[in-house]
């Protein structure tokens, strides 16, 4: 074999080593790829209600005697399918717009006490998930307090429900509550890599009003991990 033949497959060698190694960079950079399987949203699902609270009043000779302060409260629950460990948890890029009734806007979450107002939000939330069945399970409550105050029932009324359904007697309507709400869920894994997902959500739904409560499971489909 002369020297002209072995340069040819020298190089040939060399290319191909080449091409493997970039092919097997490519395929290890998970960089801004969608759904790399390490996390999966498996459920997310919106519960809508109204809280109603009864004031004092001197006397009540009717329930158009009564007066109320009510509040709009979300809880949204999120089940996370893990295939590594987790080192944190957090959300961050809060965005809320802001419904015709508005009172109080906060962020909280079932196993922790702290509320944060919308108004002086930090630039990210830790999240405090609980694990079950091998999932995480994520709950994070959306709430406008006092979004109406001092209100009362038109005169005539039989009854009431301390639910959603109070808005027929009170010629509101459930668009008066309805908000957008965008933000990142974060999880860092053990190896520090950053895996995101955007949630965009619009609460409550119309059932508000009719059920007393809404109950909606979004399609998973449009919450998919991006590796950062």
């Amino acid at each position: 074999m002369n020297k002209k033949n072995i340069g040819v497959i020298l190089l040939i060698a060399f290319v191909s080593i080449a091409l493997v190694a970039s092919v097997g960079i490519y395929l290890l950079d998970t960089t801004g790829k969608i759904n790399q399987g390490n996390f999966r949203v498996n459920d997310l699902v919106v519960e809508s209600k109204l809280e109603v609270k009864e004031k004092d009043v001197e006397e009540v000779k009717d329930l158009s005697s009564l007066v109320f302060d009510i509040s709009q409260n979300n809880k949204i629950t999120m089940l996370v399918a893990a295939q590594t460990e987790v080192e944190a948890m957090y959300i961050d890029n809060v965005y809320i717009s802001n419904p015709v009734k508005v009172g109080n806007l906060y962020i909280t979450q079932s196993n922790y006490e702290q509320k944060y107002s919308i108004e002086s939000i930090s630039s990210q939330i830790n999240i405090y998930p609980a694990q079950t069945e091998g999932q995480y399970k994520i709950e994070i409550g959306i709430n406008n307090e006092n979004c109406m105050e001092d209100v009362k029932v038109v005169s005539g009324t039989k009854s009431i429900r301390y639910d959603g359904t109070i808005l027929s007697l009170l010629n509101t309507k459930v668009s008066d509550f309805r908000f957008d709400l965008i933000f990142d869920l974060n999880i860092i894994e053990k190896s520090g890599k950053k895996n995101v997902c955007k949630v965009k959500l619009s609460v409550p739904n119309d059932d508000l009003m009719t059920n007393g409560i809404s109950i909606t499971r979004e399609d998973i489909s449009k919450f998919l991990f991006k590796v950062k």
